[in-house]
């Protein structure tokens, strides 16, 4: 439920030309408006502070009233009962985008927490995947219940979407699990054992059914155990996040796989009416892209926990970048006919994308610094999707728009566009390899509660 308060940016591609006719503005303005809600994202770093300070239920109820804020300015705006222009509307939909960012901070960093490493990929990809699903709820809901009536929706959505961030103030909280401490016990040989040490440890609880040999670790067997493993856990403060190599291919990756995905948001309905197609299909575009996005989210969640031994998240992501530039360089080509596959296409890509991101930086990096670190990976998607959304495509388009009229028709309208996103997407999926072969063993280890053990044992041994 929580979820659905962040996932109205998901649907605002869908609304996009009617409050393009209905303020006036051209294609910049609107692209410029629809992309701040992912800048709103980029200073979720405030509230991720916050909620690294005081928890997940007072970030929910500052979220709650983010949301309200932004949309109720909004929707005054466009009602133009305040003075507005869409600088002034896209600060409201910047507070709005920090509000969703607080929600989904709240919602990923407790699960990250509550769940084990080994099923934090499907945990996540299950939650992300809702977040979009729900947005096919607002774009039904345009179309059907609202009938492309774009101020009774603003409205709804502001009812709406500002009061569910309250359940998390009630029910969401960090479940503290229990400690398991080992039960050291040191005894002499004895005569049913009379070839080991003096010295033996035995942890507990000891599987009688074995011989006495099979459950005793002596010290230069545990000395062996207490090796570096690459599964434990490092807690990464932003700094130190910062200056590895890793982030910054990742960085590049963010721009080029999330730039694509934003570019077809952001211009979902100019793109289709651009291309020839009728106005309203881009709900269902939307929907297709939704569904798409969650079932390339929930299977390759089961596929990087399921089999870490054969195939790595680095790896996932990057087939995943991949996939996104094939379907950015078919866009560039191939007429109206083929939108739904391809829509579908980057959908899936798209799912690929975030799910193994926010996988791969919490096993990376750790969960202690979750929300700070991901919202610096959040400032990159914005600035791509201003970049590439907004900035390249409202040039290319506009530079296509013939005579005084604000309406570009022809697939020249983003064709270019379209063939420079899939040029950096090449670029992150060559850069992909590298991150490959640095993260090829992270998930080829032992469990880290067996390390966490081992390195207990290790400290007792040098103590006796």
């Amino acid at each position: 439920m929580m979820l659905v308060a962040g996932s109205q940016s998901y649907g605002f591609s869908i609304i996009t030309n009617d409050i393009k006719v209905l303020m006036e503005y051209d294609q910049y303005e609107i692209n410029f408006l629809g992309s701040m809600g992912s800048v709103g994202a980029a200073f979720g770093i405030l509230p991720s502070l916050f909620h690294d300070y005081f928890g997940p239920k007072l970030t929910c109820v500052v979220a709650s009233i983010l949301i309200t804020l932004g949309y109720t300015l909004t929707y005054l705006s466009l009602t133009k009962v305040i003075y507005s222009t869409y600088i002034l509307i896209s600060i409201y939909f910047i507070i709005v985008g920090i509000g969703a960012s607080a929600v989904q901070t709240a919602m990923m960093s407790t699960n990250v927490k509550n769940f084990e490493q080994s099923s934090r990929g499907k945990i996540i990809g299950l939650l992300t995947s809702l977040f979009v699903l729900s947005g096919c709820f607002f774009s039904f809901a345009y179309k059907v219940i609202f009938n492309h009536k774009v101020l009774p929706f603003f409205l709804f959505i502001t009812i709406i979407t500002s009061s569910l961030p309250l359940t998390g103030a009630i029910f969401l909280n960090v479940i503290k699990k229990p400690e398991c401490k080992p039960h050291i016990i040191i005894r002499e040989g004895t005569d049913d054992c009379p070839d080991t040490d003096d010295e033996i440890l035995h942890l507990f609880p000891k599987n009688k059914d074995k011989d006495c040999q099979s459950n005793v670790q002596q010290p230069d067997q545990v000395a062996e155990d207490v090796a570096p493993d690459p599964m434990i856990e490092h807690d990464y403060n932003p700094i130190q996040m910062v200056i590895t190599l890793d982030f910054w291919m990742l960085i590049v990756t963010i721009v080029a796989g999330i730039g694509g995905a934003q570019l077809i948001l952001t211009n979902l309905s100019s793109i289709v009416l651009s291309y020839g197609g009728q106005d309203g299909l881009q709900v269902y575009l939307l929907v297709a892209y939704a569904l798409a996005s969650c079932f390339g989210r929930i299977p390759i969640g089961f596929i990087a926990d399921g089999y870490p031994n054969y195939i790595s998240r680095a790896t996932l992501l990057n087939i995943s970048i991949l996939l996104m530039g094939i379907a950015m360089i078919l866009m560039s080509v191939l007429p109206i006919a083929f939108i739904f596959p391809l829509i579908i296409l980057v959908g899936f890509s798209h799912g690929g994308i975030h799910i193994m991101m926010s996988s791969l930086v919490c096993e990376k990096y750790g969960t202690k610094f979750y929300g700070v670190n991901m919202s610096l990976f959040n400032l990159a998607a914005a600035t791509s999707s201003y970049l590439i959304g907004t900035l390249l495509a409202s040039k290319v388009y506009q530079s296509s728009v013939k005579g005084s009229s604000k309406q570009c028709h022809g697939m020249k309208c983003y064709q270019l566009t379209f063939i420079i996103t899939a040029s950096i997407c090449l670029l992150s999926f060559i850069l992909g390899f590298v991150l490959m072969y640095r993260n090829r063993g992270l998930r080829n280890c032992k469990k880290p509660t067996d390390i966490g053990i081992n390195h207990f044992v290790g400290m007792s041994v040098s103590s006796i």
